[in-house]
C-alpha cells in the first residue's frame, strides 16, 4: 500500500507508480538506479504497477531475491523498503509512506483521455517525459534502513533518478501527473488505439490541462 502522509495521518494515494529492482541495493553499490525502465536494454529485472483508488498495490509475479520496492512524487520524500520473496511465500504489507516534502517545487498536469468520438478511456497510461530527471529524496531514517539491511556502503543520494513520471487515467478517462518544473513531454498510450504526444510547461504551483483524443488502430 502506498499513502501520502500529511500531519499525524496517512491518506490513500492512488495513482501512484510503485516500481521494483531485483537485487537494487547491489545496483546501488555502485551506481544510482534510471527509472522507469523504458530502456529495452535497461540491465536490471524490473516490476511496476499504480496504486488504486484505496492506494492499494500488487506487483508480480516475482522472481525469488531481494527487491528494492520504491515509489516517489514532486512535492513529497519518496519511501524505499528491501523486501524478500522466496519460494511459497509473498511480500505482504510493503507499505510505502510518502512524506510532504516543501523544498521542492513542482505543478500539476491533469486532463482526459478519451476516444476520438469522445468516450472516456480507462486504464490508458499517460507518461511525462521530463526535461530534466527527477531525483527521488528519501528521509535520512529510510536511507539508514536502506543501508542496515543491504549490509553494504552505498552510493550517495539519489539513489533513483526519474526520467519519466507516469499515471493512468481512471474510469471517467481523467488522469493528473504531479511534476517537477520545465516543459514536459506528454504521451497518452492504450492497446488498440494510436498514441498521442502533447505538451506541458510546468512551473511551481500552477495546474496545466491537457486532454488526448485517441483514434483507434
Amino acid at each position: 500500500m502506498t499513502r501520502g502522509t500529511t500531519g499525524g495521518g496517512g491518506v490513500a494515494v492512488s495513482g501512484i507508480m510503485v516500481l521494483a529492482v531485483l537485487n537494487g541495493d547491489v545496483t546501488l553499490r555502485t551506481g544510482a538506479i534510471t527509472a522507469p525502465p523504458y530502456s529495452l536494454t535497461a540491465p536490471e529485472t524490473w516490476m511496476a504497477g499504480f496504486t488504486d483508488a484505496n492506494g492499494n498495490y500488487t506487483l508480480g509475479p516475482a522472481a525469488y531475491g531481494r527487491w528494492l520496492v520504491f515509489a516517489a512524487r514532486p512535492g513529497y520524500l519518496g519511501d524505499a523498503a528491501l523486501v524478500s520473496v522466496q519460494a511459497g511465500t509473498d511480500a505482504t504489507n510493503t507499505n510505502l509512506n510518502l512524506q510532504p516534502d516543501s523544498s521542492q517545487s513542482y505543478g500539476t498536469i491533469q486532463g482526459a483521455v478519451a476516444d476520438s468520438s469522445g468516450a472516456a478511456l480507462a486504464n490508458a497510461l499517460v507518461d511525462a517525459h521530463l526535461a530534466t530527471s527527477y531525483p527521488m529524496a528519501l528521509s535520512a531514517a529510510t536511507q539508514s534502513k536502506i543501508v542496515t539491511a543491504a549490509g553494504a556502503a552505498l552510493v550517495p543520494q539519489p539513489w533513483v533518478l526519474f526520467t519519466d513520471l507516469d499515471a493512468t487515467s481512471d474510469v471517467s478517462g481523467q488522469y493528473q501527473i504531479t511534476s517537477p518544473g520545465g516543459t514536459q513531454s506528454i504521451s497518452a498510450f492504450k492497446y488498440g488505439y494510436k498514441g498521442q504526444v502533447g505538451s506541458a510547461s510546468v512551473a511551481n504551483g500552477n495546474l496545466v490541462s491537457l486532454d488526448f483524443a485517441l483514434p483507434k488502430q
